[in-house]
């Protein structure tokens, strides 16, 4: 991690990264992860806003946000996104591609990759399912994971 910043400031923040991990508290791992997500956010962000996501994005609907009940930690309903591109709108029985999106369970969220499945939707002419899980620490593995493969095993 610390070849990656040269500069005072990010040497500083992966060494705070880096103390932080050794510390095993529940105030530590938010910290930590709240820490790691602004690092993720800070080099995905600038990268999907560029002109070729934007221009993706155009060509896309984003559909009704489903809510899939789970009830493997309390009742909690995971939100999915949908995108479909124009050109296929009002059409049945079209392809489809579930997506959770990347993080490892630990950081990321849907809105994170939309542009990038923007992308894939158009480019596959396909509608492009988004999947929100919850992350940890918040909350607690393996109910992320239940949360990321709840809405393939309902679909239809």
């Amino acid at each position: 991690v610390t070849k990656q910043y040269e500069n005072e400031e990010g040497k500083a923040f992966s060494k705070k990264l880096q103390d932080m991990q050794a510390l095993d508290d529940p105030e530590s791992e938010l910290a930590y992860a709240k820490m790691f997500r602004q690092m993720v956010d800070g080099f995905m962000g600038p990268i999907l806003q560029k002109p070729y996501f934007v221009k993706y994005a155009e060509q896309t609907i984003v559909g009704e946000t489903l809510k899939v009940p789970t009830t493997h930690d309390g009742d909690f309903a995971v939100p999915v996104e949908v995108y479909i591109p124009k050109k296929i709108a009002g059409e049945k029985a079209n392809p489809a591609y579930i997506y959770a999106h990347g993080g490892g369970g630990y950081c990321g969220t849907a809105a994170d990759y939309k542009p990038w499945l923007d992308v894939l939707a158009v480019e596959g002419n396909m509608v492009v399912f988004n999947v929100d899980y919850r992350i940890a620490p918040e909350t607690k593995c393996p109910n992320n994971v239940k949360d990321s493969t709840k809405p393939s095993s309902t679909s239809r």
